[in-house]
């Protein structure tokens, strides 16, 4: 089922409305969508498609030229042998220009979509690859919107322009295809509440292909145990199959995203915990940062700093964190087939504490939805966390005028009482913060007396998760 992506979707339409000739980068992690979102957007457009393989140059053309061939019944050439000739990129692209199955759409439109994924892979095998994109992207024959695609998001933000060079200034637009939200999550999963899927999300994330093997006929134990856990199922090595395709010395960085999962965030203790420089550890870290893989997260800025922890790194891709805290640790005992026994031993207990932060990052995204629908008491131009010694405010919103909004929330089996909400007032007096309102959000909802202490009291906000 294709959900969200309408923001992505009216961007494309917006050059393919274009009168000039387009190209736009599409590009996002393996999985992401790429693949169904420019299937969608093209579907009723005149579109020629083709993804490039990781093969030597003579390959890639015999499969282009292949596909012109078969799909779209171009003109076979042939040799004095017999035998076809396999063009050059430019000579392709002339034919995807002028086949007789492309001149005709069911808009009525003339424009031709020319999408190639995964085009890095050619840019690397040929020097012929780039001019021909030029020449296709300076034709008269028809107005064309290009598309290329990439699975390498540190390529694209960091090489491309420079391994493209010329070819870089015809660029259009680069459009970065990203994880759904939890409420586009949601909608993938329109039978579950809002508890099961607030789990979904905290264990894998927004990636569409991962929630594709989600099944929501079974429990969430059951879940775990066929998706993740069983040696043999889908997304057993999937966290190593990722990290592999974009980084080398995997050792390395598994001893790092293993220390991350126990809860060593600063460079000090991932340094003891190692044996690793700090200098080593820095760069390992920068480069989990550019794929995304992990973060450095910062308190929001304010005054008191001397209470304010230095930023702290910490796993960001919920799959990756989820695999390094109880699949990494426990391969032994999984290789054996003992899912079973890891599950109720060692993720159960722990279930409800690690998916704290993921419900704390789902009241974020509730709290900017509110915002950005002008539903909150102010406009909130700057937000964040804030974390120190003393604890953690799960969200902290400021106007120009620093005004506060202060949230709080609980993911636990138990409601959030009155002395939970006091040890939240009394942090935020410890650390100078004076909010003008408060949002409470809790799983289990709220004990009779915190109601009755806020039932008169129009600046503290009470949710659940039927609320959001």
């Amino acid at each position: 089922m294709f959900v969200g992506r309408t923001k992505e979707l009216k961007f494309l339409e917006d050059y393919y409305n274009s009168t000039e000739n387009e190209m736009v980068v599409v590009y996002g992690r393996s999985g992401i969508g790429k693949t169904e979102l420019l299937r969608l957007f093209s579907q009723d457009k005149n579109c020629f498609y083709y993804k490039a393989r990781d093969c030597s140059e003579q390959e890639q053309l015999a499969g282009l030229q292949m596909e012109l061939r078969e799909r779209y019944y171009v003109e076979r050439h042939e040799n004095i042998y017999g035998e076809e000739e396999v063009s050059a990129y430019h000579q392709l692209f002339d034919e995807v220009l002028t086949t007789n199955e492309l001149t005709t759409s069911g808009n009525g439109s003339n424009r031709l979509v020319v999408i190639l994924e995964e085009f890095q892979l050619c840019v690397r095998q040929s020097d012929s690859f780039l001019p021909a994109l030029i020449h296709l992207l300076t034709q008269e024959v028809r107005p064309v919107m290009l598309i290329v695609t990439c699975s390498s998001v540190n390529w694209v933000e960091n090489d491309m322009v420079s391994a493209l060079a010329e070819a870089s200034t015809y660029i259009s637009a680069l459009l970065k295809v990203k994880e759904f939200s939890f409420m586009e999550l949601s909608a993938c999963f329109p039978d579950y509440t809002r508890e099961d899927c607030m789990i979904v999300y905290g264990i894998l994330g927004g990636i569409p292909r991962y929630l594709q093997y989600w099944d929501s006929r079974r429990s969430v134990k059951e879940n775990i145990i066929h998706c993740i856990l069983h040696k043999d199922s889908r997304l057993f090595n999937e966290a190593q199959r990722y990290l592999k395709s974009e980084l080398r010395e995997l050792s390395q960085y598994n001893t790092i995203l293993a220390e991350l999962a126990k809860g060593k965030h600063k460079l000090n203790e991932l340094y003891e915990a190692t044996g690793f420089s700090r200098a080593k550890i820095s760069v390992y870290l920068k480069n989990l940062n550019q794929l995304e893989v992990t973060e450095k997260a910062f308190s929001l800025d304010h005054h008191k700093k001397e209470n304010t922890k230095k930023g702290l790194y910490q796993i960001r891709d919920h799959y990756i964190h989820f695999w390094y805290q109880f699949v990494f640790p426990n391969q032994s005992d999984l290789e054996q087939h003992r899912e079973e026994w890891v599950y109720e031993n060692k993720v159960k207990p722990c279930l409800e504490e690690y998916l704290h932060p993921y419900y704390s990052q789902m009241v974020t995204q509730y709290m900017e939805m509110l915002n950005e629908y002008k539903k909150l008491p102010f406009s909130v131009s700057i937000h964040g966390k804030w974390f120190g010694k003393e604890g953690t405010i799960d969200y902290i919103g400021a106007d120009e005028q620093n005004h506060l909004i202060a949230a709080k929330c609980k993911w636990s089996c138990q409601p959030m009482t009155q002395r939970d909400y006091e040890n939240f007032l009394f942090l935020m007096m410890q650390i100078g913060m004076n909010a003008e309102y408060f949002y409470l959000f809790s799983k289990a909802g709220f004990s009779e007396d915190l109601l009755k202490k806020v039932e008169d009291q129009d600046h503290v906000k009470l949710l659940n998760l039927d609320d959001m």
